[in-house]
């Protein structure tokens, strides 16, 4: 009997011995957070700077801007001269028309001619005025097929052409306020979305980090639970352990089991979610290093909302808005009073049959007219459209302003999360720092059976949940460091603006 209780201690104290050191291996392994193959680990730095080069998202984000930027050069490109060259080569006619006689008496005859011109021209439209001056040279020849062909030629070497309208309203003038400020709006918001897509990136980044320590949890807690069930199996052989002890040490093998079959599944999801997001066409297993080192710096609340109504396309589109608020206003005015157009132009011009004498002594041609409209009687259309446009600025105006306070709020409370954010992180660094050096005390005390089984559960469970309040903290943070660099477009860190 001795001898047999001697074997099975023997038996046990190596058991013992065997789990230590599985035991002190695995601690270790987690100590140095599992390392991997380093050709596939990437920093959060790392998977920002690869989202901005390949992302889908900032190929998006350029595209945009690229379309805002033709509207731009599109809209300049009209208060730059234009060159034009028009002609019919030729307008061949041949019909029975209505001529008048010398008696003034109205003949249907047969004609057949031949009508040929050019017109080259140069416009130029004048913002402050709404108005447009340009020259042109034109010319002309008329080819009249009847018993005989006569050709006859038409010159005007140079007309001068004014077109300017009175009083009415003027569309180059507003252009020239807003079109700048939408363009410049435009470059901001690039920088804007290149900064979203680095939140974005930073989001999925944690997303699978979760993931990855939650497997990395779940291996060690798999492997605790099966080195405890053996060391349950042996006292429970020994009379030493209740039997209902030995089910929950089975049950909380298959647990952390479970824990790692879902563990796992949800590391494929968040693998591939980055690696799109990354424009990465590969499916290796992307291996996130943990960004333990924070940036050291405060953010002041109101520099940072400075910032974000200096930098930001946020205040400049508030300015647009009210701009073309009063744009609708200045239109109903300008189209409800006194409408003048003056067309007036002046030039050379000559008719001839001989081509050689076309530009010699030309006679001068002038043109004026003033056409205006007066309305009299609109039975208070007028009024109305100027009174729905002012109704209209009025409506744009308070949208705006109660947009501008809730851009505001929105900064404030961006800072004050940051700020806190920062000081939950380092709590979390420590609490997760406790909640390790308690389960491995709680471990070796369990061992030598100075606590129960549940102790060491719950020691297991606070510090796996230590441990992702930890992750979650670093997330919120890096998460909000990001977001403040959108919402402002200015590095704190550095005390830069971004994008210059």
């Amino acid at each position: 009997m001795n001898s047999t209780r001697m074997k099975i201690d023997l038996t046990y104290k190596r058991n013992l011995r065997a789990f230590l050191l599985i035991i002190s291996l695995i601690l270790l392994g987690y100590g140095f957070g599992y390392a991997q193959d380093s050709s596939l680990t990437y920093s959060l730095k790392e998977v920002v700077k690869i989202s901005l080069e390949k992302s889908p998202k900032m190929l998006e984000a350029t595209t945009r801007f690229e379309n805002q930027y033709w509207q731009y050069q599109l809209y300049k490109s009209d208060y730059r001269p234009q060159l034009q060259l028009s002609g019919d080569l030729p307008e061949f006619n041949r019909s029975i028309t209505s001529v008048t006689q010398n008696d003034g008496s109205e003949v249907f005859k047969p004609r057949s001619y031949a009508n040929s011109s050019l017109d080259l021209g140069i416009t130029q439209k004048i913002g402050p005025t709404g108005g447009e001056i340009g020259i042109s040279s034109q010319l002309g020849r008329i080819d009249q097929f009847a018993d005989s062909t006569t050709v006859n030629y038409l010159a005007s070497p140079a007309v001068i052409t004014l077109r300017q309208p009175l009083f009415s309203y003027n569309p180059y003038r507003w252009d020239r306020k807003i079109e700048p400020m939408k363009f410049e709006a435009a470059k901001r918001q690039l920088v804007e979305n290149k900064e979203a897509v680095m939140v974005e990136a930073t989001d999925l980044f944690f997303k699978l980090l979760l993931a990855q320590e939650r497997k990395n949890t779940a291996i060690l807690n798999v492997a605790n639970s099966d080195t405890l069930l053996q060391i349950a199996n042996g006292r429970f052989n020994l009379g030493k352990l209740a039997e209902n002890v030995l089910l929950q040490m089975e049950l909380s093998l298959m647990n952390a089991r479970r824990d790692l079959t879902l563990a796992e599944l949800d590391i494929d999801l968040s693998n591939l979610q980055l690696a799109m997001f990354m424009g990465m066409t590969g499916t290796d297993l992307l291996t996130l290093e943990i960004p333990n080192e924070i940036p050291e710096f405060t953010v002041n609340e109101q520099d940072a909302l400075i910032q974000a109504k200096e930098n930001t396309s946020v205040s400049l589109n508030f300015e647009v808005r009210k701009l073309e608020g009063l744009q609708m206003v200045g239109r109903a005015k300008g189209e409800s009073r006194l409408n003048a157009n003056i067309s007036a132009s002046y030039g050379l011009t000559k008719s001839t049959m001989v081509v050689d004498q076309l530009y010699t002594n030309p006679s001068d041609r002038q043109l004026f007219l003033l056409r205006f409209d007066v309305p009299i009687i609109d039975w208070g259309r007028s009024k109305a459209r100027i009174r729905t446009a002012m109704a209209n600025k009025e409506l744009i105006d308070v949208y705006v302003l109660q947009e501008q306070q809730g851009f505001t709020q929105e900064i404030l409370l961006l800072v004050r999360r940051f700020n806190i954010y920062r000081q939950n992180m380092e709590i979390a660094e420590k609490a997760d720092e406790i909640a390790k050096k308690s389960f491995d005390i709680t471990m070796k005390r369990y061992l030598i059976g100075k606590v129960v089984q549940l102790d060491l559960k719950n020691a297991q469970e606070e510090k796996d949940i230590a441990r992702l309040k930890y992750i979650q903290a670093l997330y919120d943070f890096w998460a909000s460091y990001y977001q403040l660099r959108q919402k402002t477009l200015y590095d704190f860190e550095t005390s830069k603006l971004i994008g210059e």
